[in-house]
């Protein structure tokens, strides 16, 4: 079997997966598909309102299977395809927007789902879908007034009964846990405001502390990959251009299934429930190690200590002046740039860690030094700004005489002719 034929059987299995998901979980949470359809949105959220969210949640797993055989079709045909060329751009263009579409929606499935573990229990999700229908209520009864110039009766008695259901629900509940929620007040006091729903922004802010390594990679470090998403979807003649080809589809599916492997993994501990068949296949893919805390560690961990010698991507020589770390862990370091005498108007004084590589470590040079006791000597009286200054001058000297031709191309002739002069 060859690479590609490999790389098909893969796909496929992926895309059989994330349909069948959802008849392996139906018994579990208690909702089969010949009863979602037959009974209300509301029905459901009052008798079952955990299962319905998480069928919810497991039918877009599947219609995304679905999306991928169309995927799959696509990126092994033997055709080449010029993704500059027109009309082959608009073909994968619009392979890559429903791409994008997908990978906003389960984004946003994740999200709550990590939130969810803080209000595991049937009241909160009745809770939460609860508000989500007052607030289409809401959004109804705005729109009929705005554009009618008229008020519904219909339409405020629903929202006046939603109101009123959620304000009794609301008894069995601890608002102070609803992390879905700006204010943490009664809905009679906030039933006409949507502005108390939080946003995907102030979710994921909140749910970033709780991510594994697998959900940080997928969801992203900032809020920017969300927006790009938006991007996608949205129309914008000013967007970005941006010419995907055969291997970013195949990318962005890859990112796709590894986004409904961290969602199961959420499913199984909100659920306390593996069941056996893809499910248990999926749950031993998430047991494999993988480099992503090797990744994250240059964004998270002490990799790098102040007056340590980095080198940029552009080559740039630099040396850590500062350390600080924001509210969600990410290390963020203070650079001077040792080539230039003034740091470059463009160039960013605070650069995270996986944008520069360690070249030599402060400490690595204080251990050598040790050793030499004439040396000690000669240092002992030297603040430690001038020993700063000092050591990182003369790395810049055996930079130039031949050490960046050794770390850049490996080059040991150039390291040893650098320390002959």
């Amino acid at each position: 079997m060859d690479e590609k034929e490999s790389r098909l059987i893969q796909w496929k299995y992926w895309a059989q997966c994330s349909i069948k998901i959802l008849d392996e979980y139906s018994p579990y949470i208690k909702l089969s598909n010949e009863n979602y359809i037959s009974n209300s949105n509301h029905a459901l959220i009052l008798s079952n309102p955990k299962g319905f969210y998480l069928f919810g949640v497991l039918d877009e797993i599947s219609k995304i299977g679905t999306s991928m055989f169309r995927w799959i079709e696509f990126i092994s045909g033997e055709e080449i395809i010029d993704p500059k060329s027109y009309p082959a751009r608009s073909v994968i263009q619009a392979v890559f927007d429903e791409q994008q579409m997908w990978g906003r929606k389960l984004l946003e499935a994740i999200v709550d789902l990590i939130l969810f573990k803080r209000t595991n229990e049937e009241s909160y999700y009745k809770h939460y879908l609860l508000l989500k229908e007052l607030w289409d209520s809401i959004d109804s009864y705005k729109d009929w007034k705005e554009f009618f110039d008229k008020s519904s009766n219909k339409l405020d008695f629903q929202k006046k009964l939603l109101v009123q259901t959620i304000s009794n629900h609301e008894s069995s509940i601890e608002l102070n846990n609803c992390w879905y929620l700006n204010k943490r007040e009664n809905i009679l006091r906030t039933s006409d405001s949507k502005s108390n729903k939080k946003s995907f922004r102030q979710k994921l802010i909140k749910a970033l502390p709780d991510t594994n390594s697998r959900e940080k990679l997928i969801i992203g470090l900032t809020y920017k990959g969300y927006s790009e998403f938006s991007e996608s979807i949205h129309f914008n003649p000013d967007r970005n251009k941006w010419f995907p080809n055969k291997e970013q589809i195949e990318l962005n599916m890859s990112r796709i299934w590894l986004t409904i492997l961290c969602i199961i993994d959420r499913l199984q501990k909100l659920t306390g429930i593996q069941p056996k068949g893809f499910n248990n296949e999926m749950n031993e893919l998430l047991s494999h190690p993988t480099n992503i805390d090797e990744l994250l560690c240059q964004l998270t961990g002490d990799f790098f200590q102040k007056s340590d010698i980095v080198i940029l991507d552009n080559n740039e020589l630099c040396i850590i002046e500062d350390v600080s770390t924001s509210k969600y862990g990410y290390k963020m370091y203070k650079l001077a740039y040792l080539q230039r005498k003034e740091r470059p108007e463009f160039y960013d004084e605070w650069l995270p860690g996986n944008m520069m590589h360690l070249i030599y470590k402060l400490s690595d040079h204080k251990k050598a030094q040790d050793k030499n006791p004439v040396v000690n000597e000669f240092l002992k009286d030297i603040s430690d700004e001038d020993y700063i200054t000092h050591y990182a001058n003369y790395f810049v000297r055996k930079w130039e005489q031949g050490m960046k031709d050794y770390f850049l191309k490996r080059d040991k002739a150039a390291l040893i002719k650098a320390f002959k002069q």
